[in-house]
């Protein structure tokens, strides 16, 4: 899941530690792009890193740099690509939503933007019911990976043996007992595959997602697409998958919305940034709730924070609240954002908190 992906980025704290952001393609004919801007890239990186370390360390993290980024298949992307390096470790990670361009050379990867726009979105699955084979997907916005391993994809004559002659007294009802066992394969496995209070979609045939619900028990399905689909169909699956999500979190927000105020009779919520900020470091927020273009300024004061309209100030925190953003994130919290206007009276962030 990208949720894991990004905390274990977060655990790395090594100096220095290489940070490449770069926006991409899925639909590409030759990437040329995407090419020169990692040329551009790279080179701005060589400039930074000679100011960084020496010579030496400097050779040896490009080096691991060039030989990651040449492993890049630039013909199969998603809509952002992360580019990791530091003494321990080098990887590539394709990123489902878009990420801006830049060089970070740090003692920590670089996160806050990741983190950000991860929770304009949720992860889910997408279990795709078809007569021949089930498949399961993993998404995020309208980008569907296929699940590969000892469960999916996996035909329907992998589960079900028994065959009937066509004409028998009994062969109708065998059929739809076959159908019935290859049903319940999906959902034991299924449960197997996914992880709790992550949401699924079902695509298929009205027949299959009715004998889904009638034999599966998941809790966690928020909607379905009818439709025969198959493996040249994932652009299109995608979308209307995206549809449902979209719809999901719009009803999630006005949910979390009321939750919150009602938290606030019972003083159980909180809100305004410096307030925020001292409850995250304590570990208490649950859920945050942020509107969307909120951007804060601030320094520090001993241990406090305080707000600032000025950029130049030598210990600036350029935002405060992608700082708060991340310490909720870490410490397993929740995100979601909101049209600018909708927190007007909470000055613009609050949170439901743990305790």
């Amino acid at each position: 899941m990208i949720k894991n992906e990004i905390l274990n980025l977060q655990k790395e704290r090594v100096y220095p530690s290489i940070t490449i952001l770069m926006p991409t393609s899925r639909i590409t004919v030759d990437a040329s792009k995407e090419k020169i801007l990692l040329k551009n890239l790279l080179n701005d990186l060589k400039e930074k890193i000679k100011h960084k370390v020496n010579k030496k360390e400097a050779d040896i993290l490009l080096k691991k740099v060039n030989e990651i980024t040449s492993q890049i298949d630039f013909l199969n992307l998603k809509e952002g690509l992360g580019i990791f390096v530091n003494e321990r470790k080098s990887f590539l990670i394709k990123f489902p939503f878009t990420v801006p361009a830049m060089t970070v050379i740090d003692d920590t990867f670089e996160t806050k933007f990741l983190i950000k726009q991860y929770n304009r979105s949720i992860e889910y699955y997408l279990l795709n019911l078809n007569e021949k084979n089930n498949s399961l997907f993993r998404g995020f916005n309208e980008i569907l990976d296929p699940v590969v391993n000892e469960d999916f994809p996996f035909q329907m004559t992998d589960v079900v043996e028994t065959v009937y002659e066509q004409g028998t007294w009994h062969y109708d009802s065998a059929i739809m007992e076959r159908y019935r066992q290859y049903i319940r394969e999906t959902s034991k496995r299924l449960k197997k595959n996914i992880e709790d209070n992550t949401p699924v979609i079902v695509a298929g045939v009205n027949k299959l997602i009715s004998l889904f619900d009638e034999l599966g028990d998941f809790k966690s399905i928020i909607g379905k697409i009818e439709g025969s689909y198959d493996s040249k169909d994932l652009f299109e699956l995608g979308e209307k998958a995206d549809k449902i999500i979209k719809e999901h979190l719009k009803k999630l927000r006005e949910k979390i919305l009321n939750d919150f105020k009602d938290n606030l009779g019972i003083k159980k919520a909180a809100f305004g940034l410096l307030d925020l900020w001292n409850l995250a470091n304590q570990g208490r927020i649950e859920t945050l709730l942020v509107e969307e273009n909120y951007h804060q300024p601030a320094r520090f004061e001993g241990n406090q924070p305080v707000i600032v309209n000025e950029m130049n100030d030598s210990l600036l925190i350029e935002d405060l609240v992608d700082e708060i953003i991340e310490l909720v994130f870490t410490q397993k919290g929740k995100v979601y954002f909101y049209e600018d206007g909708v927190l007007k009276d909470y000055q613009r962030i609050g949170a439901i908190l743990r305790y």
